[in-house]
């Protein structure tokens, strides 16, 4: 917390003059901090990218929370299902093999058919 530099964004922030001026840092330093800053911040970004490309669409998440099936959002990404249309086009016996049969049939055919519906009526 030297010189009021908290976290990452704080340097990457800062121009070079300004952290070289620090006691003990020179050019050079201040230099490579920024660069440092520069690259984890990317990384940081390329890391949170990656992860939102390995998700639920927010579409299947809030079709899931409508139907108090949230808890299942994992296990059907595992098995391939990512968006409204993938979970639509599921059987029956698919849905329970991916929920490990902890969702009723019946329910699960009727949230399979309510998210199938707007497709079959294109």
């Amino acid at each position: 917390v030297l010189e009021g530099y908290k976290k990452v964004e704080d340097f990457n922030a800062e121009n070079e003059p300004s952290i070289a001026a620090i006691e003990g840092f020179d050019a050079d330093t201040a230099h490579e901090l920024v660069q440092r800053a520069q690259q984890a911040i990317k990384d940081t970004l390329s890391q949170k990218a990656k992860e939102r490309e390995g998700s639920v669409h927010p579409d299947l998440v809030a079709a899931l929370k409508e139907e108090g099936l949230f808890a299942f959002e994992q296990s059907l990404f595992k098995g391939g299902v990512k968006t409204v249309e993938d979970f639509a086009w599921l059987s029956v016996d698919e849905l329970l093999d991916l929920t490990d049969g902890a969702i009723d049939e019946a329910v699960a055919a009727h949230v399979i058919m309510r998210l199938r519906a707007p497709f079959i009526q294109e």
